[in-house]
């Protein structure tokens, strides 16, 4: 998905982005929480894919309880508008000094405002964001030269290998059938993927997993025979695919023969996701990494 078309789509979310589900606010409020210890007054964070602001907000009474003091820096960058638009409507009276900057975060190299800021950030966040990069490895790598040596720290998430199941499993055949979805997860085999990936650019790194968030907004909204939305029979994959295929649109254009072939992969897929006793689980859980700059 291009730069474009993955703003468009934030863009028509923007208004309802924080209360179409309780998840972004949950865990966006668990970011500071994560960082042990936690951060000081004054310290510099910079936000990247910080949509509507939630986390830069959950981080502002503990770094800037009375607004930026001298020297210190708190920047959110986003590529959507209509994401920007809603987090600097939330700015108090006191903290207008905070910038909110329509960018791409896999090119910070070329944002004016970062000029002159490598190596001076205490804390740089990327939430639910990670798994929408094509090239996650090259982006922290650029990422990483912001933090403060030695003591800057990175917090960032991806979907756990047991969530989002019904997404994860398309993004394994979209290259082989040619269409176009956001997220990149064939990466991620469990925490250890995450943990080697922060390892590979010089940041010491601590992962661990979340509680199960019950309202993912990605999860696999497709109702299994047992009535339950995060369980079904391994023999359901081709229902759950239709389902899929139906939310998605744009099948048509593949072909009938083309379409029954996905649907026959996605199917043995979705079996090989089965726990041993005839049922696949869905679980809303994230895998967390903060990482110090060496």
């Amino acid at each position: 998905m291009t730069s474009s078309s993955s703003a468009a789509l934030y863009n028509s979310r923007a208004s309802t982005y924080d209360t179409a589900t309780s998840f972004h606010s949950r865990l966006t409020q668990l970011y500071p929480i994560y960082l042990s210890p936690p951060p000081s007054p004054g310290s510099s964070l910079l936000d990247l894919a910080c949509g509507t602001g939630l986390v830069t907000f959950a981080f502002l009474p503990i770094i800037a309880p009375e607004g930026l003091v001298a020297g210190q820096n708190i920047i959110g960058v986003d590529i959507s508008r209509g994401m920007l638009d809603v987090a600097c409507s939330k700015l108090p009276p006191n903290q207008t000094n905070i910038k909110f900057i329509e960018h791409d975060i896999t090119s910070l190299e070329s944002i004016p405002q970062l000029n002159g800021l490598k190596a001076t950030f205490d804390i740089i966040t990327c939430a639910s964001a990670l798994v929408l990069l094509d090239d996650p490895r090259k982006a922290i790598e650029e990422w990483v030269e912001y933090l403060k040596p030695s003591t800057g720290r990175l917090i960032i998430d991806v979907p756990s290998t047991k969530s989002m199941l019904g997404l994860k499993i398309l993004g394994d055949l979209k290259e082989e059938f040619g269409f176009e979805m956001l997220g990149e997860r064939r990466w991620i085999h469990g925490p250890q993927s995450l943990r080697d990936l922060m390892e590979s650019v010089g940041l010491v790194s601590e992962v661990l997993e979340t509680e199960s968030f019950g309202d993912v907004p990605a999860r696999t909204k497709i109702l299994g025979k047992g009535g339950d939305e995060a369980v079904w029979g391994v023999d359901e994959g081709g229902e759950v695919f239709d389902g899929l295929a139906e939310a998605m649109g744009g099948w048509e254009e593949l072909g009938r023969e083309k379409k029954e072939r996905a649907r026959a992969m996605f199917e043995e897929r979705w079996r090989e996701e089965g726990n041993g006793e005839g049922v696949v689980k869905e679980e809303g859980s994230l895998y967390v990494g903060v990482g110090i700059r060496g």
